[in-house]
């Protein structure tokens, strides 16, 4: 998707900025269990010739709340040098992006991490300067961070709100060699003062109540035992058994509808307990559903991966 400009008037965009306090984000808190997650899926958007001539500053626009005020303003300044600009309105209340994951490195410039899924955005850091420029993650060809080529990663941020301090991530991907980097989706914390972990999703709605399309005995001609010790820790187990041989695939899917993982792909003989083991390393903490499909039957159960 082409890059959506939204400008800004630089000297003004500057006192904004120089206002914000900047804060170096925790990792490694844990996240409450009554997270409320707002997730924002948008068309990837490629960042890139954003800021030719220095003003007006334009670039992508990054709104976590929705109130029509964007925190973020992601841009490049030029030269493969890709900032991200910390945005605050006056127009009502705070609303402003107040601090990040990074690093110092040499001359005082601020740089953001790259986040792995999981990662946790919480309170708990040292404040991290801004006075030498925007917080970026590549500068003039510099990657000291190893943005470039390192798939899709995370940024972590904190955020003032009208209703607080919040947390948040961007994801995004830069390709080997810089030129352009990617922003592909969002999501915050809308509960104040709570963590969130990188590429966390809100939860699904509950499910159903189980019925006889997902039996506990082989009256249907199957049965898919419940998934434990759920939530999910380590290694869970479950068990599936058929009547008759049939062939049977066992998904992971997530709350968005993506197949993550494949548990089992193949035939399973009748009346035979086929144990099925279930790891949650690498997978973010979360609502899942195991999906089970056979020959003659289509079933779930929901999971739940904890930390």
């Amino acid at each position: 998707m082409a890059l959506t400009d939204t400008s800004f008037n630089l000297p003004e965009l500057s006192r904004w900025y120089s206002a914000a306090a900047i804060g170096a984000l925790a990792v490694g808190a844990t996240a409450t269990a009554d997270a409320q997650i707002v997730y924002t899926d948008i068309d990837d958007v490629d960042v890139m010739d954003t800021f030719p001539n220095g003003s007006p500053l334009a670039g992508l626009t990054i709104d976590f709340d929705g109130d029509g005020d964007g925190e973020l303003l992601m841009v490049e300044r030029g030269g493969s040098a890709y900032s991200i600009v910390l945005v605050a309105h006056d127009d009502d209340g705070p609303d402003l992006a107040s601090g990040f994951i990074g690093s110092i490195v040499s001359a005082a410039y601020g740089y953001f991490l790259p986040l792995n899924a999981g990662t946790t955005i919480s309170a708990n850091a040292s404040p991290l300067s801004t006075a030498d420029g925007l917080p970026s993650l590549t500068f003039g060809g510099a990657d000291p961070m190893g943005f470039q080529g390192a798939g899709d990663v995370f940024l972590g941020f904190q955020l003032s709100l009208d209703s607080g301090t919040h947390y948040g991530w961007v994801r995004i991907n830069m390709p080997a060699g810089g030129g352009v980097y990617t922003v592909k989706d969002f999501a915050y914390e809308s509960t104040p003062g709570t963590a969130i972990e990188a590429g966390a999703m809100p939860a699904p709605p509950p499910p159903p109540p189980p019925t006889a399309t997902e039996p506990d005995a082989l009256a249907e001609g199957y049965a898919f035992t419940p998934v434990a010790p759920n939530p999910v820790t380590g290694r869970s187990t479950f068990e599936v058994t058929v009547a008759r041989t049939e062939q049977v695939r066992i998904d992971v899917v997530d709350a968005l509808g993506r197949t993550v993982r494949t548990l089992h792909d193949g035939a399973i003989a009748g009346g035979v307990d086929k144990e099925i083991a279930f790891a949650s390393d690498g997978l973010p903490t979360g609502i899942y559903v195991v999906r089970v499909v056979g020959e003659s039957f289509d079933t779930t159960r929901t999971v739940s991966v904890v930390r």
